[in-house]
Formats: structure tokens, C-alpha cells, sequence
């Protein structure tokens, strides 16, 4: 909706029209993730705020976690100075050299804190959602909504079908599927700008009578009528994967045999143009901190 009036692609690579049912899904959808990226949010400030955590500070949380295990490293801790950051990097060579008869079960104590810690840090911010919006996937030429983290690019699509429940009742449900492409298999991305004419639609509001036998009654009506045209840009992200991948839910031959067919190049079509742009940043600046960490 633009400035009170609907708007239609005339080449319908982005289709603004679409099934109320399948809007329902993707908004219930996006509401549950938005909800789960609520609770990943304090748990990374929870975390990354144990990984800044001064000496002392650590030391008291280390005592509420594993209590007596604890108690051998406790002046030691203080002695060497171990806050969050160091703990992160502690190794079992450095509780030895610390304190050389300490028992191996408590270093092994001391070590699983610490592999929990920094593994739940990681996971935290791979699931982190950076970015998310709407999309028009190709292949396979059908409308999604992407969700961009630390690790993947997630694209989210619905769809509605019927179930037969009786000869004579039907039952209309809506199927999301969600495909996950991880970012260290994209190769490359690269992003242009393309220029979309549009027509302009608006809904006018007039007044029917219907005349009954008896009688007559006056309904509301509602028409959408085109005003003009205008032109506007658009984002093309053509993305190259190392790897062939299944976009979309896998098809499936009668038997139930999986019979998709893999691609290596996808081609993301987001409007407006500054939105895609942004992606297409966000993205490569994943990919190089990938590259990096692999080095």
C-alpha cells in the first residue's frame, strides 16, 4: 500500500496481491521468530556480558555454578586476574601451571563451564537475526520472506492447499517451508538495480441497490480501479553457491521419492531498492568474516 492506494507489479515479479491465508501464516510466522529472536537477544547480552565480567565478578559466578569444584582455583583466579575474557581462552595447561597437584576433575569442571559458555556464545550469535524481509526467489519463481543471521539466509515460503475431510467438507490449510542456505556455500553475491513499471490501483467505495421482490436494499460495494503508472527500482541479488541446493520444499514423485533438482545460482528480487542494497552489504560482510575464521 502506497500513499492509500494498492500498487500491482505489471510483470508481476513481486506480487503484492496475495492469498489473506498465506499473509496470516507468514505474519504468525514472523511473530514466533521475532519472539525467539527477543529471548536470543538476552541470552547473547547474558552472555557477552559473563565474557566482560571482571575478576571478581566471575569468580562469584563460577562459586554459584560449580561450588566446591571451584574452591581450589578461587585465589588462584584472583591471583592471575582470569575475568570473562581470559576465562574464554583458559586452557588446561594454564590451571596446571597455576596450580600443578590440582585435582583433573576439577580442571575438567572448570574446562566444561567454559566449552558451555563459549559454545553457547557462538550458537547464540549464529542464530541472531540480522535482517528480514520480503523476496521473490528464483528458482523456484515464487514469493518468500528472507531472514538473514550470522550463518544462513533463511527463506521462508507458504503455501495453501485442501484437505478432504468428507465428500462434502474440505478443509484449506496453509504449509510453510522453510529452507536454510548456509553462508559459508555462497561463493559470491552480487547486487544491481533494476527499474520497475508499476500501475496504480485504488478502491472506490460506491453504493448499489439491489432490488428484491418485495423490497430493495442498498450494499457497499467496492472496485479497484487503475489511476496511472509509475515507475520504481528494484533489487536483484544473483547469488553462486559452491554447492547445489533444493529451493523450496522438495518435490516428490508419487512413490514419495524425492525428485528435486539442485541449483548453484539464485537470483533474490526485493523491492524497494535500498532494502536489497542493504542485504547484499550485510551479506558480504558475513561472508568475509567466514573466509576469515577459515583461514
Amino acid at each position: 500500500v502506497h500513499g492509500g492506494s494498492r500498487i500491482m507489479s505489471q510483470s508481476h515479479l513481486i506480487s503484492i496481491a496475495e492469498d489473506p491465508m498465506l499473509t496470516t501464516a507468514r505474519e504468525s510466522k514472523r511473530a514466533s521468530m521475532k519472539q525467539r529472536e527477543v529471548t536470543e537477544t538476552k541470552l547473547i547480552a547474558a552472555i557477552e556480558d559473563l565474557l566482560k565480567a571482571d575478576a571478581p565478578t566471575l569468580i562469584t559466578w563460577m562459586d554459584s555454578e560449580i561450588g566446591e569444584r571451584f574452591r581450589t582455583f578461587r585465589y588462584a583466579f584472583e591471583l592471575h586476574k582470569i575475568d570473562g575474557a581470559v576465562f574464554a581462552l583458559l586452557t588446561e595447561s594454564h590451571l596446571k601451571e597455576m596450580i600443578p597437584t590440582s585435582p583433573i576433575g576439577d580442571r575438567l569442571h572448570i574446562l566444561a563451564i567454559r566449552d558451555k559458555i563459549v559454545r553457547a556464545a557462538r550458537m547464540a550469535r549464529r542464530n541472531h537475526i540480522i535482517m528480514e524481509g520480503k523476496c521473490f526467489v528464483s528458482p523456484p519463481n515464487k514469493n518468500a520472506d528472507f531472514i538473514l543471521t550470522a550463518a544462513a539466509l533463511k527463506l521462508v515460503f507458504a503455501s495453501a492447499g485442501e484437505t478432504t475431510i468428507s465428500s462434502t467438507t474440505r478443509q484449506t490449510a496453509v504449509h510453510t517451508y522453510t529452507d536454510h542456505i548456509d553462508l559459508s556455500t555462497m561463493e559470491d553475491v552480487d547486487v544491481e538495480s533494476e527499474t520497475q513499471t508499476i500501475k496504480v490501483y485504488e478502491d472506490v467505495t460506491y453504493k448499489v441497490v439491489q432490488q428484491g421482490c418485495l423490497s430493495s436494499k442498498t450494499v457497499e460495494r467496492v472496485d479497484r480501479v487503475c489511476t496511472g503508472e509509475r515507475t520504481v527500482g528494484i533489487a536483484k541479488l544473483y547469488i553462486r553457491l559452491s554447492v547445489e541446493t533444493s529451493i523450496k520444499e522438495p518435490a516428490k514423485d508419487k512413490e514419495g521419492h524425492d525428485i528435486s533438482t539442485g541449483t548453484k545460482f539464485l537470483t533474490l528480487t526485493i523491492d524497494p531498492f535500498e532494502m536489497g542494497e542493504k542485504l547484499h552489504t550485510e551479506m558480504v560482510a558475513i561472508m568475509e568474516e567466514l573466509r576469515r575464521v577459515q583461514i
